[in-house]
């Protein structure tokens, strides 16, 4: 079960932290997540988005690798989602992806690495 809370700023800590309970996921326990609403800035208007708090941790992570604030990384990620995909489900995507990226083995031809394992090539990291 999820519940909504919502905060007014990206960067603040969400209020209610993940829970542990019993149940089928893993070595017998599956995570309960809340789903925080934040605001954020887009193109200079402001909208909400709602994702886990997972979520936004790693997308916060994300962005401070890159040395970009959250809200131009989202900005980036709306640019470039697939035409018909909604915000929250292309963030989450998004970041699912890079941490995948993480741990996924090189790629490799006949003739040796293709590529380092990021598929988001379209987004700018302005490291």
């Amino acid at each position: 079960m999820t519940q909504t809370v919502r905060q007014s700023a990206i960067n603040e800590p969400p209020k209610e932290p993940f829970s542990i309970a019993p149940g089928s996921w893993g070595r017998g326990t599956f995570m309960q997540s809340t789903i925080v609403k934040r605001s954020v800035a887009i193109g200079g208007h402001r909208t909400s988005v709602s994702l886990e708090d997972a979520f936004w941790k790693g997308l916060r992570e994300i962005a401070r690798r890159w040395r970009i604030t959250p809200s131009e990384l989202i900005e980036e990620i709306k640019a470039n989602r697939k035409k018909g995909t909604n915000l929250s489900s292309a963030i989450r995507l998004f970041v699912l992806e890079v941490y995948q990226d993480q741990i996924a083995p090189p790629e490799k031809s006949k003739s040796g690495p293709i590529g380092d394992g990021r598929r988001m090539a379209n987004i700018d990291r302005r490291r």
